[in-house]
């Protein structure tokens, strides 16, 4: 009997088998939640937070975030992280430059992993990765580029703090994972940009009305001179008022136009204008 409990507590195929099975549903669900937060949110800060947060649980690692390509070549920003401890130094929206040499560079740059211990993060004592690195006494990192389209948009970073690599299968995973991650990348960032754009649109559409208020808003009235700016302008004054307007000229000046002008920039441009031919009126009437 005691045999076969001693027995039991010794790790056998089966047990390495269950455990290897567990790993694998446990990675399956992280997918399926990867699909799911894809396509349900479009926040991409929110969601490669989240991303990031689960992937450093799932790797049984210190750290994990995401490095997007900085403004300037050969500068990187960390977009979102997830750290059970931090020093601080590594934080979201920091900004370094990395040497050509360097493996989170090298793995954007050439859209293939790259497994690193501390030292060979730029190099001993020089480049602002392995300063950041040393900073938050990491150890090793493995960094996974995010490539959709055949194109790089950043890379997924996992550290740890103790001795150790990245085994082959883990690597391998992390790989397939982020893809699923760049396409994330890759809508927030297109309805990133629609979103500009239509924002953009908007602009341009309440200038160009601006513009067609200022320079075509009488539509009805053609000409350029002096006197007819000066008469336009006074519709303009008058217009928003409830005051009386007289309007007198010649036959055929065009009062008729100033009169829909004027009814036209009123508060009352709703309602129907109606026209009264006053020819016949006195002056003295009318004053």
């Amino acid at each position: 009997m005691s045999g076969n409990g001693d027995d039991n507590l010794v790790p056998g195929p089966a047990q390495d088998a269950r455990a290897s099975l567990q790993r694998q549903n446990e990675r399956l669900q992280l997918l399926l939640n990867l699909t799911s937060r894809i396509t349900s949110n479009l926040d991409l800060r929110e969601v490669l937070r989240a991303i990031s947060a689960n992937f450093r649980e799932l790797m049984r690692c210190d750290g994990a975030g995401v490095w997007l390509p900085g403004e300037e070549a050969g500068t990187f920003k960390l977009y979102a992280f997830d750290a059970s401890s931090s020093k601080g130094f590594a934080k979201e929206e920091v900004i370094i430059t990395l040497p050509e040499d360097d493996p989170a560079r090298r793995a954007f740059e050439t859209m293939k992993p790259m497994v690193a211990t501390v030292d060979e993060i730029g190099w001993p004592g020089g480049g602002e990765g392995y300063r950041l690195a040393a900073a938050e006494s990491v150890k090793s990192a493995c960094f996974i580029p995010l490539v959709n389209r055949g194109r790089a948009l950043g890379d997924l970073m996992i550290v740890r703090l103790t001795e150790g690599t990245f085994p082959a299968e883990d690597v391998d995973f992390l790989s397939q994972a982020a893809g699923q991650i760049a396409i994330a990348i890759e809508n927030a960032l297109a309805y990133r940009e629609i979103s500009e754009l239509k924002d953009k649109l908007a602009l341009e559409k309440l200038y160009l009305e601006e513009e067609i208020r200022s320079e075509m808003n009488f539509a009805e009235i053609v000409g350029k001179s002096s006197a007819l700016r000066k008469v336009l302008k006074r519709v303009e004054t008058v217009a928003p008022t409830d005051s009386t307007v007289l309007i007198y000229g010649e036959t055929g000046a065009g009062k008729e136009l100033i009169a829909r002008a004027i009814h036209d920039f009123s508060p009352r441009k709703s309602k129907a204008f109606v026209k009264l031919n006053c020819a016949a009126i006195p002056t003295g009437l009318l004053e």
